[in-house]
């Protein structure tokens, strides 16, 4: 008789007699013949014989059913699902199972080229992975695959997340890392941030604190249309997320450009009374950094240069920055002579020298003429000279009347230009009539 475990399965055999050489002797031999089922696995498988006296013999070696049949759930699974979300620096796990089967599947993993650690759970194979997140696992697929010999199985997939801290990755302008730029010229400022959650990227003008423009995203462009001095700065990329902000960059943007006073503070007429101090104080702009010379314009027109050399003169400039003067003139005690026009040129060799005039007037009218005369040249030519009085520091012309005694006609030569103080002035007049007084 036959048994599996305590089931009789006899009726699954079949029984042959064998007769011996010798006489009247039989051999009996019962074959059994079965279909195992994963319920027989581990279970024994023994044999029993008896006699016509029913004495039983029963075999001594009774073999143990080793049973493979495939696990119940054909597919590995991991058990962290189709996807998970860490942070950078974390340490991270994955386990994929595969339950039952005989024997118990076997796990690789494709995953950064990390190998699993394998251990079973009483009908579960498991094989386990860690690893440190870090920013290039992101959106990046871990593959656990399951093998076995009597089935192919299928494989399971997870897809990582990981995230970390927004980081500017990079500030640029458009054509190249130079940011020193032509005035009026198109440029484009860019910022290049990384991050998850997505980051918000910020541009902002650091030298008055003004947010220029702000993005979601990881690329933030901002364009000058047309460069201005005033854009002339310090720009700020910062980029944030819900994790600990990272450092921001900066870069200094220069606009090349003339030098030129600031609206706010030109003033170009200056009035004092003699005696007086004359302070001209200008901050001008101007990128690369110029120079500075005062000139002043001498009663025949031509640029006299002005120094700290020269008494009751102290000329100061003052850089507050790369791209901000201020520039001062201070004469004291001033005289006749000073009053006039001022000029300084400034140069920084963009667009050449410019120049600037300030204008110092004297308080009152012009003083008047001295030294007057009158002299006959012929009977119908006279000469005409005096000398002009101070200017009061403001352009002066003259006009001359004349007439016949006991007349009443008047002739007038007017705008008759100043040659400047003390230089003397010849008007000749002509179509007079002889034998006949003139005033």
């Amino acid at each position: 008789m036959w048994y599996i475990g305590v089931t009789n399965v006899t009726s699954l055999s079949t029984e042959t007699q064998i007769q011996s050489q010798e006489p009247e002797l039989f051999y009996t031999r019962n074959t059994l013949t079965f279909i195992p089922t994963k319920s027989q696995n581990g279970l024994q498988i023994n044999c029993k014989a008896y006699n016509t006296d029913n004495n039983m013999v029963e075999v001594t070696t009774k073999p143990t059913l080793n049973v493979q049949y495939p696990p119940g759930d054909s597919n590995a699974v991991i058990k962290q699902g189709n996807t998970i979300s860490t942070i950078e620096g974390n340490s991270t796990e994955l386990v994929c199972e595969v339950r039952g089967g005989n024997p118990l599947a076997t796990i690789t993993w494709d995953c950064f080229g990390l190998t699993g650690s394998s251990s079973t759970v009483r009908v579960i194979s498991r094989s386990t992975i860690n690893f440190i997140a870090h920013r290039s696992h992101n959106r990046r697929t871990c593959t656990c695959r399951a093998s076995h010999p009597t089935v192919n199985l299928g494989s399971d997939s997870v897809t990582i997340n990981v995230y970390y801290a927004a980081k500017l990755t990079n500030m640029e302008i458009s054509g190249g890392n130079n940011f020193t730029i032509p005035e009026h010229s198109t440029k484009t400022i860019t910022c290049l941030a990384e991050g998850l959650p997505q980051p918000k990227i910020t541009l902002s003008y650091k030298s008055n604190s003004s947010i220029i423009k702000s993005v979601n995203g990881r690329r933030l462009d901002f364009t000058f249309p047309s460069a201005r001095c005033e854009d002339t700065g310090v720009y700020k990329c910062d980029a944030i997320n819900k994790f600990t902000p990272q450092q921001p960059l900066q870069k200094d943007v220069f606009v090349l450009f003339q030098p030129r006073a600031t609206k706010e503070s030109l003033q170009n007429w200056y009035i004092l009374s003699v005696g007086k101090t004359l302070n001209i104080t200008v901050p001008y702009l101007a990128y690369p950094k110029p120079t500075f010379q005062w000139f002043k314009n001498d009663s025949g027109g031509s640029l006299l240069p002005i120094t700290n050399d020269e008494e009751d003169i102290q000329i100061n400039n003052s850089f507050k920055n790369p791209y901000t003067f201020v520039i001062q003139l201070i004469k004291r005690n001033i005289k006749e002579d000073d009053f006039g026009n001022y000029i300084l040129i400034s140069n920084n060799t963009v667009n050449g020298p410019k120049e600037d005039v300030y204008k110092v007037r004297a308080k009152g009218k012009p003083k008047k003429p001295r030294d007057g005369q009158a002299m006959c040249i012929d009977y119908r030519s006279a000469v005409i000279t005096w000398k002009p009085g101070f200017f009061n520091g403001d352009n002066q012309t003259f006009s001359v009347v004349y007439q016949e005694k006991g007349g009443t006609e008047q002739i007038s030569v007017s705008k008759i230009s100043d040659p400047g103080q003390d230089k003397c002035i010849n008007l000749t007049v002509n179509s007079l009539q002889g034998a006949k007084t003139y005033f």
